[in-house]
């Protein structure tokens, strides 16, 4: 029985589609335009043509449209079907947390088809996402990034950091979260809930560990153990956070003493609905919004060797928490 690829992407790959005849698959290439389209193409093929193989040609937003497609059928669906990634796109984050080949489309290729694994993904109010959901600077950074045609890949988002810099301001945002217990707290469960306020400059919930092209701005999160990291950069002067940016490259950051680490299974923001939520580099909807970790919600091709695989293998449960922690009382409102 012939074996069937369905890719689908804003690049070409001819050295990736030789890779997948050349042993033994079927190539069906799917056509489409837009993110709206893209999804609704491979639902399309997945319920019509039982479609069991998707391989995502390109970057983070192709990869997010792919997820988006596949999560939204359901886990009776969703857990038979395997996402293959070729990263030929600018920031390829989802792929470099992954330890998926970037800028290699016959390694990629050989990846995308090996045995998937499952993997978390974030549910949002506005859809799924793989990596890295954000708001504030970052998400406004973001957007000038995609407007910009010259450079490519990371410079691109330091490009426009430098271009906003000027516009830099704080947003007021009400955060609640679900939050594991900590070692030291003599009590609590799962079920505990926190809600603070806070003058941020920059938000990010991590699924994933990077954003913009190569920055670890979650550097403890990992997608398989059902718990998203949230970064929470307090409001901060310009020249502070051009200081601060290149720690972000290294994971750093989370040392700064205007930086605070949570972790949660489900967070909340609440704030103007002038603040935009972007995820995987893609604008998603104004806030409010409700983030929650879905455990093993796609299964996604990865290197054998790859970190995320062994920590899937391996059993383990919640990571350590050393760098984690709840609210402190006087931000606590309630």
């Amino acid at each position: 029985m012939t074996r069937t690829v369905y890719v689908v992407g804003n690049r070409e790959a001819p050295l990736a589609l030789a890779h997948f005849k050349q042993a033994g698959f079927e190539v069906h290439q799917l056509i489409a335009s837009s993110k709206a389209q893209t999804i609704a193409t491979v639902k399309r093929v997945i319920v019509e043509n039982g479609a069991d193989h998707i391989v995502a040609i390109g970057g983070d937003g192709i990869v997010h449209a792919v997820v988006n497609a596949v999560a939204d059928l359901g886990p009776h669906l969703a857990g038979n079907i395997s996402i293959g990634i070729i990263a030929l796109g600018s920031g390829n984050d989802f792929a470099r947390a992954l330890g998926i080949p970037i800028d290699d489309e016959v390694a990629a290729a050989k990846v995308a088809l090996l045995r998937s694994t499952p993997i978390d993904l974030l549910n949002t109010t506005h859809g799924w996402v793989a990596s890295v959901a954000t708001c504030g600077f970052s998400a406004r950074v973001n957007a000038q990034a995609n407007r910009m045609r010259w450079p490519k890949g990371q410079s691109k988002y330091t490009l426009a950091t430098v271009r906003l810099i000027g516009t830099l301001k704080s947003d007021r945002i009400t955060v609640s979260l679900d939050t594991v217990p900590l070692p030291d707290r003599q009590s609590g469960s799962l079920d505990d809930r926190y809600s603070f306020v806070s003058d941020c400059s920059l938000v990010a919930i991590g699924n994933t560990a990077y954003f913009g092209g190569g920055m670890k701005i979650c550097p403890e999160a990992i997608p398989t153990d059902g718990h998203a990291e949230l970064v929470l950069v307090k409001a901060t002067g310009r020249l502070e956070l051009l200081r601060y940016l290149p720690t972000v490259f290294s994971g750093a950051h989370i040392t700064h003493p205007k930086t605070t680490v949570y972790q949660a299974k489900a967070i909340t923001l609440e704030g103007s609905t002038e603040i935009v939520l972007w995820g995987d580099g893609e604008p998603l909807g104004p806030l409010p919004v409700t983030i929650k970790v879905i455990p093993n919600a796609v299964n996604v091709c990865l290197p054998a060797g790859t970190a995320i695989l062994q920590w899937a293998l391996s059993g383990k449960g919640v990571r350590s928490r050393r760098r984690f922690r709840t609210p402190p009382r006087s931000e606590s409102t309630q």
